[in-house]
């Protein structure tokens, strides 16, 4: 699970709210379905996958790393030991994804009106853009650009250096327009060659991760999310030039060094723009000289795709998603141990494993076909469901709902949380009944923006997200297969597979 709902929350949460009602007003509550037996549905089975995907030996399964691509190929695997048809590229189980993939590497430099400064301890690069810059400074406060506050009115940062807030923007979309980048984005348009970031401005001093390798995959999905609901504007001229934008992180001690001759420092500058709901942007008359070292090569990752087609010949065509994300992360929050990352998702991954082989091994299939995906790169702004929303196998026009299981196996054996998208009107119905069948607690949970769903959310695809309510441990060394309820993951999957059946059952879908 990827811990920054906060970013996307708000967006996500207003277009959920508009989702086109597919399954509205069809009288679920009077249809009666014989369903296969969940016996078979075992919790020894599910930890068993838990085990092998979080097993130290896999590192954490970080997206694009060696222990990623053997995670890949045993989902894989199962899915061709249980008959899924392979439907993803060249008539494989996979659904591939080529990114620009960019690292931080030497050498860098950073000069302030000729005084030299400490890469680490006074400023760090991140991994955007490699160049060699000797230029003016501007300085642009939260450097946003949206309706009624432009921090760029008024001054020309042609060729030049911005210097920004790291806090996020107290205005409408605060936290998803002030991504960094969505804000390199803004700078490029206005013509800007670099960005510095001061560092220890955000709100309660909680500071940005500062990326030493970034892939542009992974900044597809922020951009997609405040295009759709207008916080920013893009260019194919963004992509021209994001390769040669520096951009560097600097100490609050030299965000005011910057700031020296205006007489202000960035906290009184911050508190002033703040009070006032204005931008306030204007030259510096410093010079700084930076040389940011960043090398760009291409790569592989992917989604993980079967499908169980359906028996009607009409209903086939549509479609009901079963999901989750197999990929975790390299290095613990806490840096000691492995993020073994069983919770978060070998969980979730365990139980679309065996509801594939539970819905293979029935005798008859339900009307409507299942897509089981194991999503690539959640936890790098979600890489993977975002490209399938862009490059789906069936059209979402035909996509009757998204399931979605990302951290199933911790906390209460007996309970879990469920988000589903607003207005599907009977949806509610077959979660409850399935639920009461297998002897499952659901809560309702109202984030809809922390996981993968969020990616079909924003294509009006409804959808389902199943969620233990997480913990301390997420992300860090404490995440092991041992702390995993066998019990919990057989009562999430038992129940998956029914509200999966019934839905991609029914016999009609409204129009």
């Amino acid at each position: 699970m990827k811990r920054t709902p906060e970013r996307l929350r708000a967006g996500v949460l207003s277009q959920c709210r508009a989702v086109v009602v597919v399954l509205a007003a069809i009288g679920i509550s009077s249809y009666s379905q014989e369903l296969p037996d969940v016996a078979g549905i075992s919790g020894r089975d599910l930890l068993l996958h838990v085990k092998f995907l979080a097993s130290p030996e896999m590192r954490g399964r970080d997206t694009f790393s060696p222990e990623q691509l053997i995670a890949g190929n045993y989902i894989a695997l199962q899915f061709e030991r249980y008959g899924l048809r392979p439907v993803g590229d060249r008539g494989t189980h996979f659904q591939e994804i080529v990114s620009k993939h960019a690292k931080v590497t030497q050498p860098s430099a950073l000069e302030v009106d000729g005084r030299s400064l400490a890469e680490g301890r006074d400023y760090d690069v991140v991994a955007v853009g490699s160049n060699s810059l000797d230029t003016s400074v501007v300085f642009v406060g939260y450097g946003v650009t949206t309706r009624g506050y432009d921090s760029y009115a008024g001054v020309d940062v042609r060729g030049k250096i911005v210097l920004l807030f790291e806090g996020n923007f107290p205005g409408k979309g605060g936290s998803l327009i002030s991504l960094p980048q969505l804000l390199i984005g803004n700078a490029i348009q206005h013509g800007a060659s670099g960005m510095i970031f001061v560092r220890g401005t955000s709100p309660r001093n909680k500071k940005r991760e500062i990326e030493s390798e970034l892939s542009v995959a992974s900044l597809t999905f922020p951009i997609a999310a405040a295009l759709k609901i207008g916080l920013c504007q893009w260019s194919d001229d963004v992509w021209k030039k994001w390769y040669s934008f520096p951009f560097l992180y600097v100490a609050e001690e030299v965000g005011d060094t910057l700031l020296t001759r205006t007489g202000e420092t960035t906290q009184m500058l911050k508190r002033k723009i703040d009070a006032s709901g204005k931008p306030m942007s204007f030259p510096l008359s410093c010079r700084v000289k930076l040389q940011a070292g960043v090398h760009v090569e291409s790569r592989r990752t992917m989604n993980v795709v079967g499908l169980i087609e359906g028996r009607d010949p009409v209903l086939r065509k549509q479609v009901v998603i079963v999901g989750a994300h197999y990929d975790h992360i390299s290095i613990a929050k806490d840096s000691v141990g492995i993020p073994c990352g069983a919770d978060d998702n070998a969980s979730g991954t365990a139980v679309v494993i065996e509801v594939a082989r539970a819905l293979a091994g029935c005798q008859q299939k339900p009307r409507r076909s299942v897509l089981f995906i194991a999503f690539t790169g959640e936890e790098r702004s979600l890489i993977g469901s975002h490209y399938y929303v862009e490059h789906p196998i069936f059209p979402l026009s035909e996509t009757v709902a998204m399931l979605n299981l990302d951290m199933v196996g911790r906390n209460d054996p007996d309970r879990i949380k469920m988000v589903s998208s607003g207005g599907i009107k009977g949806l509610g119905t077959i979660t409850e009944r399935s639920a009461t069948d297998v002897g499952l607690t659901v809560e309702p949970f109202e984030d809809v923006g922390g996981s993968d769903q969020a990616a079909f959310v924003l294509r009006d695809v409804p959808i389902v997200w199943l969620f233990d309510g997480g913990g301390d441990f997420i992300h860090g060394s404490e995440d092991t297969w041992e702390k995993i309820s066998a019990q919990k993951l057989e009562k999430v999957a038992r129940f998956c597979f029914l509200s999966t059946y019934r839905i991609a059952d029914y016999p009609a879908v409204a129009e």
